[in-house]
């Protein structure tokens, strides 16, 4: 991070169910800030490391982290760490900070909310919730979430229904994925050193759920054996825990290659060593109003795509031909259209170039998140500091 002669324009991001170097808040928000400039600080689940990414790393003071009221919980630790922070601009992340947002507000703090994904409606897959309860659950993080974002300087939002919903202090941040930086230059690196697959290859990088189609990718899978060699490769961390029991019995699992959960950057190189990509989700909760960072991932790393055939992940890529569109539901007809896919030297390539044409000139987080940055700008001018910019060319492409 270019050193600020500024050294008051911080920067905090609140997010104690957060890992230090989560893809979303870590790599591109909160870098994203320091690359402009900002002393950015992550108080986030724990902290491994003291500095990550140019930025300083705190533990948060979240005693509580599975009780269903944690966010009251935790709210007294909370308001004195940030205080004590003394920061600026403080960015919460997620509804774990809502009576956070609070409380700063009411102390006149400048605020800024960023909500990933539609928790409210997210409520029906929360395991911890007792079903009975998860109706009334979702109404009241909906309402405190209007709240909030009617109170605080703006709210960031993944889905433009929730623009709508959240009002004219909201603006859109879609997960578009990072063309370059450290996070990726490491990713290259990793990528040079896997060794080269000598079979067709299925991808998969995220949450090990069954809502996420963890046993469809594993039928699939044994459905593709029937023709070639195919393999799957998982990456990433099952929920709950004792699902992994229950995936080790299927009859494709001897043909899995399981990395677990690993850095980012190494994930993203076991991306790209994939013939294919898949984010076969269920048609539940929020998924098909979703942002999906990992379909844009593998569009970026020359992975062409096979996704679930929802409306709004279809207009996000505009029409680019970078992969296939499918019914989840149906294992035979997905493989089906794979066998024919992957016969096609030509075709598969094209889409390989043209997902990461599409990332590389329009849809990446240099430009997708301006509208995120300009809102810091003009709060950090409104502040007792300055505004600066480090560097003009910090600016990502």
């Amino acid at each position: 991070m270019a050193e600020s002669r500024f050294p008051r324009n911080r920067v905090v991001f609140i997010m104690p169910r957060f890992r230090h170097d989560d893809v979303r808040v870590s790599h591109k928000e909160a870098w994203g800030l320091a690359q402009l400039g900002f002393d950015v600080t992550l108080v986030c689940q724990a902290a491994p490391v003291t500095s990550y990414l140019g930025m300083h790393v705190i533990a948060a003071r979240a005693v509580a982290q599975n009780a269903i009221f944690r966010s009251i919980a935790n709210l007294p630790r909370l308001v004195a760490q940030a205080l004590k922070l003394d920061a600026d601009i403080y960015v919460l992340e997620n509804p774990d900070t809502l009576f956070l947002g609070f409380v700063l507000v009411a102390l006149r703090k400048r605020v800024v909310y960023s909500t990933h994904e539609d928790f409210a409606a997210k409520m029906e897959l929360r395991d911890e919730i007792p079903r009975w309860l998860r109706g009334f659950a979702s109404r009241t993080v909906r309402m405190l979430e209007l709240t909030l974002a009617h109170l605080c300087d703006g709210t960031v939002v993944t889905q433009i229904g929730l623009v709508e919903k959240y009002g004219r202090k909201a603006i859109l941040v879609e997960n578009a994925p990072l063309t370059r930086g450290p996070v990726v230059e490491q990713a290259r690196e990793y990528y040079a050193e896997l060794t080269a697959k000598h079979h067709p290859l299925l991808a998969y990088s995220g949450g090990l759920t069954l809502d996420r189609g963890l046993l469809r990718m594993l039928d699939l899978l044994l459905e593709l054996r029937h023709s070639r060699d195919w393999r799957l490769k998982l990456v990433g961390w099952f929920h709950p825990a004792d699902l992994e029991t229950l995936v080790r019995r299927h009859p494709a699992w001897p043909y899995v290659d399981y990395i677990g959960r690993v850095p980012h950057a190494l994930s993203l190189a076991h991306i790209r060593s994939g013939t294919l990509g898949l984010v076969l989700l269920d048609d539940i909760a929020d998924y098909r109003y979703t942002s999906p960072n990992k379909l844009y991932e593998y569009m970026a790393l020359e992975t062409p795509f096979v996704a679930s055939d929802f409306v709004n992940w279809r207009r996000s890529v505009d029409g680019t031909p970078a992969g296939l569109f499918v019914d989840p539901l149906d294992v035979d007809g997905i493989a089906q259209q794979i066998a024919e896919l992957v016969e096609d030297d030509e075709r598969l390539r094209a889409m390989a170039v043209a997902g990461r044409q599409f990332i590389t000139d329009r849809f990446n987080w240099g430009n997708v998140a301006r509208p995120m940055e300009t809102l810091i700008i003009e709060l950090a001018q409104s502040t007792r500091s300055p505004v600066f910019y480090a560097d003009e060319s910090a600016r990502r492409s």
